[in-house]
């Protein structure tokens, strides 16, 4: 067997999102010609009617949808709901599941009877659009559902047009969640962001910063005999910005760099004119981010030139079965949920899955686990509420976000941070392949680690 090698997972269909997302947004971050409302900000503390959780108690779904039998009053919110239906199939296949898991959640709590907040029971009614994957359009469908539907939530888009629809929603301090990676350059790109202009706006999807870095931290114990690296990237924004990351998270443990970053064209195939610049420098191991499809071409044409004794990629765990026999690693981790579809931490998480089958009526999308960046945040928004007493106040609902900490089907303690980031645990995972094999097994097993602590910054 080969030696056993530890891998950080990262969800590549999120990845390729972030390469179209920052390759085809607007230059425009107005948020548009239209007039969005203003909610005022209040002082005033949650209601006595609110329904409290004691502190530091990790809600449950149950919890959330327990009602008082003598509540009679009911009412339906309106929510709105935008994500990528149609379009190129790299962002459709990220927007769908994604906002499926919205549609289940409501689904599931609707058909309980809804959720209590003070002496009313509301149901939700979602103002379903399809952003097209489309920054016009994405923007045109934000300030129809603020301004038109005035709605006080919003999930959605999963990838393009979030910058802009951000500006929108912010303005009118609407709660709006998403798990755009955007986001941590933007309108949460500082702890005093996500406390002010941007309070009402929280990202569904760890931080790329902070998942390289942890990638980076232990990999000198793990591989003393590796000591440089060089990197290999798609040349667009999300290329750059994660290349250089990358290369600094390494640097920071002590790790050599070995010539510039090679950046390539967005729909190149032959890598070998670029990693044939690397040769002469010799790297230990080689970096590389390019959309998730192409990652194996990348590796393989690299070991044909010599070019990495590791492998350093970002792409999921059944992608590994294009590469066994080779030593490989991933280096970052895209939280609790990927591991959820593949290897459940709980009945509840294998459940789940049975459940989204069944709402579809059909087999599960590719990355089905990529609902779950949506699914129990439906849940804690309600939770949020019930703390916070109140379906219209959105800055008390986001200050009770802030608090909140929920057990949810992608991790037994979610919670958004203090830069509103939602924290999940991490997987380091085992993989061991057997070269000998004609068509070798892939042995993949993960030990779950818990949330870090709620301050990362």
């Amino acid at each position: 067997m080969l030696k056993p090698l530890r891998v950080w997972w990262v969800l590549a269909v999120v990845v390729a999102g972030m390469t179209l997302t920052m390759t085809a947004c607007s230059d425009n971050n107005d948020g548009g010609d239209g007039e969005t409302p203003t909610v005022e900000a209040t002082d005033e503390g949650p209601s006595a009617t609110r329904t409290p959780y004691p502190a530091g108690q990790i809600v449950s779904p149950e919890q959330v949808l327990e009602q008082d039998p003598g509540v009679t009053n009911h009412e339906e919110l309106e929510w709105g709901w935008m994500f990528e239906l149609s379009g190129p199939p790299q962002v459709q296949g990220f927007g769908v599941p994604t906002g499926d898991g919205v549609k289940l959640a409501v689904q599931e709590i609707n058909e309980a009877g809804g959720f209590q907040v003070g002496d009313t029971i509301y149901t939700i009614k979602l103002i379903e659009r399809d952003t097209k994957s489309e920054v016009a359009n994405t923007i045109a469908v934000t300030n129809e559902l603020v301004n038109d539907f005035g709605v006080k939530v919003i999930f959605g888009p999963a990838t393009l047009g979030e910058p802009e629809a951000t500006v929108i929603t912010q303005r009118a301090q609407v709660l709006h969640f998403c798990p755009c990676q955007e986001r941590e350059q933007g309108a949460l790109s500082s702890v005093e962001k996500a406390q002010g202009e941007s309070r009402w706006a929280f990202q569904t999807l760890l931080p790329f910063s902070l998942l390289i870095e942890q990638g980076a931290q232990n990999f000198g114990v793990e591989y003393p005999q590796f000591s440089s690296m060089a990197l290999i990237c798609q040349n667009s924004v999300t290329g750059r910005n994660i290349c250089e990351q990358t290369r600094d998270a390494y640097a920071a443990e002590g790790v050599e760099i070995i010539g510039d970053i090679q950046y390539f064209p967005v729909g190149t195939v032959d890598y070998k004119p670029y990693l044939t610049n690397l040769i002469q420098g010799d790297p230990d191991y080689l970096f590389n981010y390019d959309n998730p499809e192409n990652t194996a071409t990348i590796v393989r044409q690299a070991l044909e030139l010599g070019v990495g004794r590791l492998q350093l990629v970002t792409l999921p765990a059944n992608l590994v079965r294009a590469l066994v026999g080779r030593e490989l690693t991933v280096p970052v981790s895209a939280g609790a949920a990927p591991r959820q579809e593949v290897e459940p931490t709980s009945q509840k998480a294998a459940d789940y899955f049975e459940r989204y089958k069944a709402y579809l009526g059909k087999n599960l999308p590719p990355a089905a686990f990529v609902s779950l960046f949506t699914y129990d945040y439906v849940y804690m928004v309600a939770a949020a509420m019930q703390q916070a007493g109140t379906v219209d106040d959105t800055t008390a609902i986001a200050e009770a976000l802030e608090q909140l900490h929920y057990d949810g089907v992608a991790e037994d303690d979610l919670f958004f941070n203090s830069g509103h980031f939602s924290v999940h645990g991490t997987e380091p995972c085992t993989v061991e392949t057997d070269p000998v094999k004609g068509d070798p097994e892939v042995t993949i097993s993960c030990a779950h680690n818990p949330p870090p602590d709620a301050a990362y910054y």
